[in-house]
Protein backbone atom coordinates (compact mmCIF):
# COMPACT_ATOMS: atom_id res chain seq x y z
CA UNK A 1 0.00 0.00 0.00
CA UNK A 2 2.70 2.34 0.70
CA UNK A 3 4.11 2.03 -2.19
CA UNK A 4 1.02 2.20 -4.13
CA UNK A 5 0.72 5.63 -2.56
CA UNK A 6 4.50 6.48 -3.42
CA UNK A 7 4.46 5.98 -6.74
CA UNK A 8 0.77 8.21 -7.06
CA UNK A 9 2.38 11.09 -4.88
CA UNK A 10 5.36 10.97 -7.73
CA UNK A 11 3.18 10.82 -10.60
CA UNK A 12 1.66 13.92 -9.01
CA UNK A 13 4.73 15.67 -8.45
CA UNK A 14 5.22 14.89 -11.90
CA UNK A 15 2.02 16.62 -13.29
CA UNK A 16 2.96 19.39 -11.43
CA UNK A 17 6.44 19.95 -12.73
CA UNK A 18 5.85 20.58 -16.25
CA UNK A 19 7.44 23.41 -17.29
CA UNK A 20 6.68 26.58 -19.75
CA UNK A 21 3.93 28.59 -19.08
CA UNK A 22 2.51 31.48 -21.04
CA UNK A 23 4.98 34.00 -22.26
CA UNK A 24 5.92 37.12 -20.33
CA UNK A 25 7.47 39.05 -23.28
CA UNK A 26 5.41 41.19 -24.39
CA UNK A 27 2.84 43.81 -22.59
CA UNK A 28 0.95 45.46 -25.24
CA UNK A 29 -2.50 43.95 -24.37
CA UNK A 30 -4.36 45.12 -26.88
CA UNK A 31 -6.00 42.50 -29.17
CA UNK A 32 -4.60 41.72 -32.45
CA UNK A 33 -7.48 41.48 -33.93
CA UNK A 34 -8.02 45.54 -33.26
CA UNK A 35 -4.41 46.88 -34.04
CA UNK A 36 -4.47 49.22 -36.67
CA UNK A 37 -2.82 48.19 -40.01
CA UNK A 38 0.56 49.91 -40.85
CA UNK A 39 0.71 53.14 -41.96
CA UNK A 40 1.66 54.37 -45.36
CA UNK A 41 5.12 53.61 -45.67
CA UNK A 42 5.43 50.84 -43.76
CA UNK A 43 4.64 52.65 -40.13
CA UNK A 44 2.97 50.70 -37.72
CA UNK A 45 0.57 53.50 -36.11
CA UNK A 46 -0.12 53.29 -32.30
CA UNK A 47 1.94 51.38 -29.27
CA UNK A 48 3.60 48.86 -31.40
CA UNK A 49 6.26 48.98 -28.54
CA UNK A 50 8.96 46.93 -27.25
CA UNK A 51 9.03 44.31 -25.10
CA UNK A 52 7.45 43.81 -20.92
CA UNK A 53 6.79 47.76 -20.73
CA UNK A 54 5.31 49.78 -23.43
CA UNK A 55 4.32 51.93 -21.35
CA UNK A 56 6.90 53.49 -18.80
CA UNK A 57 8.42 56.65 -20.26
CA UNK A 58 11.92 56.05 -21.82
CA UNK A 59 14.78 57.46 -19.70
CA UNK A 60 16.72 60.67 -20.60
CA UNK A 61 17.35 60.02 -24.54
CA UNK A 62 19.48 62.91 -26.81
CA UNK A 63 18.13 64.03 -29.91
CA UNK A 64 17.00 61.04 -32.05
CA UNK A 65 19.59 60.52 -34.52
CA UNK A 66 19.13 60.16 -38.29
CA UNK A 67 19.92 56.63 -38.57
CA UNK A 68 17.46 55.85 -36.07
CA UNK A 69 14.52 58.12 -37.42
CA UNK A 70 15.56 56.37 -41.02
CA UNK A 71 14.85 53.00 -39.28
CA UNK A 72 11.64 53.65 -37.49
CA UNK A 73 9.32 53.24 -40.18
CA UNK A 74 10.75 49.61 -40.60
CA UNK A 75 11.18 49.22 -36.73
CA UNK A 76 7.95 49.89 -35.99
CA UNK A 77 6.30 47.57 -38.82
CA UNK A 78 8.46 44.91 -37.35
CA UNK A 79 6.48 45.28 -33.85
CA UNK A 80 3.57 45.45 -35.66
CA UNK A 81 4.17 41.96 -36.89
CA UNK A 82 5.83 41.10 -33.81
CA UNK A 83 1.86 41.46 -32.27
CA UNK A 84 0.68 39.49 -34.76
CA UNK A 85 2.41 36.49 -33.94
CA UNK A 86 4.09 37.29 -37.70
CA UNK A 87 7.71 36.58 -36.68
CA UNK A 88 9.26 35.43 -39.83
CA UNK A 89 8.53 38.37 -40.94
CA UNK A 90 8.97 40.41 -37.83
CA UNK A 91 12.56 39.26 -37.97
CA UNK A 92 13.30 40.68 -41.63
CA UNK A 93 12.25 43.77 -40.58
CA UNK A 94 14.06 44.00 -37.79
CA UNK A 95 17.46 42.95 -39.11
CA UNK A 96 16.19 45.91 -41.79
CA UNK A 97 16.27 48.11 -39.62
CA UNK A 98 19.39 47.41 -37.52
CA UNK A 99 20.98 48.08 -41.04
CA UNK A 100 19.63 51.04 -40.83
CA UNK A 101 20.95 51.70 -37.30
CA UNK A 102 23.37 49.36 -35.77
CA UNK A 103 22.64 49.95 -32.37
CA UNK A 104 19.27 50.13 -32.16
CA UNK A 105 18.51 48.37 -28.77
CA UNK A 106 14.71 48.60 -29.71
CA UNK A 107 15.30 46.15 -32.77
CA UNK A 108 17.73 44.45 -30.81
CA UNK A 109 14.83 43.69 -28.39
CA UNK A 110 12.60 43.12 -31.14
CA UNK A 111 14.47 40.63 -33.00
CA UNK A 112 15.45 38.51 -30.08
CA UNK A 113 11.99 38.22 -28.55
CA UNK A 114 10.80 37.12 -32.71
CA UNK A 115 13.61 34.83 -32.47
CA UNK A 116 12.28 33.32 -28.77
CA UNK A 117 8.95 32.92 -30.45
CA UNK A 118 10.55 30.93 -33.16
CA UNK A 119 12.98 29.08 -31.12
CA UNK A 120 16.22 30.20 -32.61
CA UNK A 121 17.78 30.65 -29.65
CA UNK A 122 20.99 30.87 -30.40
CA UNK A 123 20.54 33.77 -32.52
CA UNK A 124 17.98 34.81 -29.47
CA UNK A 125 20.70 34.85 -27.05
CA UNK A 126 22.99 36.73 -28.72
CA UNK A 127 21.18 39.78 -29.90
CA UNK A 128 19.69 39.98 -26.49
CA UNK A 129 22.72 39.90 -25.02
CA UNK A 130 24.75 42.36 -27.17
CA UNK A 131 21.11 44.98 -26.07
CA UNK A 132 22.04 44.37 -22.10
CA UNK A 133 25.98 44.89 -22.82
CA UNK A 134 24.75 48.21 -24.95
CA UNK A 135 22.84 49.62 -21.86
CA UNK A 136 23.02 47.25 -18.37
CA UNK A 137 20.21 49.86 -16.85
CA UNK A 138 17.49 48.53 -19.27
CA UNK A 139 15.51 45.91 -17.83
CA UNK A 140 13.50 45.06 -20.98
CA UNK A 141 16.60 42.60 -22.58
CA UNK A 142 17.42 41.26 -19.01
CA UNK A 143 13.67 39.98 -18.49
CA UNK A 144 13.49 38.11 -21.97
CA UNK A 145 17.29 36.82 -21.73
CA UNK A 146 15.85 35.27 -18.49
CA UNK A 147 12.93 33.97 -19.50
CA UNK A 148 14.49 32.23 -22.58
CA UNK A 149 16.95 30.33 -20.06
CA UNK A 150 13.69 29.42 -18.05
CA UNK A 151 11.49 28.26 -20.84
CA UNK A 152 13.45 27.29 -23.73
CA UNK A 153 11.89 24.08 -25.25
CA UNK A 154 15.80 23.51 -26.34
CA UNK A 155 17.18 21.77 -23.55
CA UNK A 156 20.28 22.83 -24.31
CA UNK A 157 19.49 26.70 -23.32
CA UNK A 158 18.14 25.99 -20.33
CA UNK A 159 19.93 27.61 -17.32
CA UNK A 160 17.70 28.18 -14.41
CA UNK A 161 20.65 29.72 -12.33
CA UNK A 162 21.09 32.28 -15.45
CA UNK A 163 17.64 32.92 -15.45
CA UNK A 164 17.12 33.74 -11.39
CA UNK A 165 20.67 36.11 -11.85
CA UNK A 166 19.47 37.69 -15.22
CA UNK A 167 15.66 38.36 -13.32
CA UNK A 168 16.97 39.63 -10.30
CA UNK A 169 19.23 41.99 -12.13
CA UNK A 170 15.74 43.01 -13.80
CA UNK A 171 13.35 43.15 -10.52
CA UNK A 172 16.43 45.71 -8.82
CA UNK A 173 15.51 48.05 -12.04
CA UNK A 174 11.76 47.47 -12.34
CA UNK A 175 10.50 46.22 -8.63
CA UNK A 176 6.96 46.83 -9.65
CA UNK A 177 6.22 45.28 -13.00
CA UNK A 178 4.75 41.81 -12.69
CA UNK A 179 5.99 40.60 -16.41
CA UNK A 180 9.69 40.72 -14.11
CA UNK A 181 8.04 38.75 -11.12
CA UNK A 182 6.25 36.29 -13.61
CA UNK A 183 10.05 35.53 -14.91
CA UNK A 184 11.18 35.29 -11.76
CA UNK A 185 8.96 32.83 -10.92
CA UNK A 186 9.30 30.67 -13.98
CA UNK A 187 13.19 30.63 -13.17
CA UNK A 188 12.41 29.94 -10.01
CA UNK A 189 10.34 26.81 -10.74
CA UNK A 190 12.74 25.31 -13.09
CA UNK A 191 15.69 25.57 -10.64
CA UNK A 192 12.93 23.26 -8.62
CA UNK A 193 12.72 26.56 -6.16
CA UNK A 194 8.65 25.73 -5.58
CA UNK A 195 8.20 27.22 -2.42
CA UNK A 196 10.23 30.62 -3.97
CA UNK A 197 8.52 30.17 -7.04
CA UNK A 198 4.67 30.33 -5.72
CA UNK A 199 5.42 33.17 -3.74
CA UNK A 200 6.93 35.07 -6.53
CA UNK A 201 4.46 34.51 -8.76
CA UNK A 202 1.72 35.47 -6.49
CA UNK A 203 3.36 38.96 -6.55
CA UNK A 204 3.15 39.16 -10.09
CA UNK A 205 -0.54 38.32 -10.02
CA UNK A 206 -0.70 40.75 -7.32
CA UNK A 207 0.74 43.42 -9.14
CA UNK A 208 -1.34 42.22 -12.82
CA UNK A 209 -4.64 42.77 -10.86
CA UNK A 210 -3.66 46.16 -9.59
CA UNK A 211 -2.64 46.88 -13.42
CA UNK A 212 -6.13 46.31 -14.56
CA UNK A 213 -5.30 43.55 -16.83
CA UNK A 214 -8.07 42.15 -19.13
CA UNK A 215 -9.44 38.84 -16.84
CA UNK A 216 -8.17 36.42 -20.01
CA UNK A 217 -4.69 37.98 -18.99
CA UNK A 218 -4.93 37.81 -15.31
CA UNK A 219 -5.63 34.16 -15.79
CA UNK A 220 -2.24 33.39 -16.73
CA UNK A 221 -0.46 34.63 -13.52
CA UNK A 222 -3.41 32.83 -11.62
CA UNK A 223 -2.63 29.58 -13.71
CA UNK A 224 1.29 30.36 -13.08
CA UNK A 225 0.25 30.32 -9.01
CA UNK A 226 -1.59 27.62 -9.22
CA UNK A 227 1.40 25.42 -11.17
CA UNK A 228 3.81 26.28 -8.53
CA UNK A 229 1.31 25.64 -5.54
CA UNK A 230 1.16 22.09 -7.10
CA UNK A 231 4.34 21.51 -7.61
CA UNK A 232 5.31 23.15 -3.42
CA UNK A 233 2.79 21.02 -2.48
CA UNK A 234 3.89 17.75 -4.02
CA UNK A 235 7.39 18.07 -3.14
CA UNK A 236 6.46 19.13 0.37
CA UNK A 237 4.91 15.43 0.43
CA UNK A 238 8.02 13.94 -0.87
CA UNK A 239 10.10 15.40 1.50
Amino acid sequence: MKKACGSSVRTAAAAAIVTFAAGRLWADDTPASALPPPAAGGAAVAQAGPAVSTGAAPRAASAVSPRAAAAQPTLEEGFFHARLGNHERAVQLFLGALEMDPENRRAMLGLGTSYIALERYAEATNVLMRAVMLDRQDYIPLNNLAWLFATARDIRFRDGQQAIRLAHEALMIAPADFHVWSTLAEAYYVSGEYQRARRTAEEALRLARAANLPPSRVQEYEQQVRRCQAAAEAMSILE
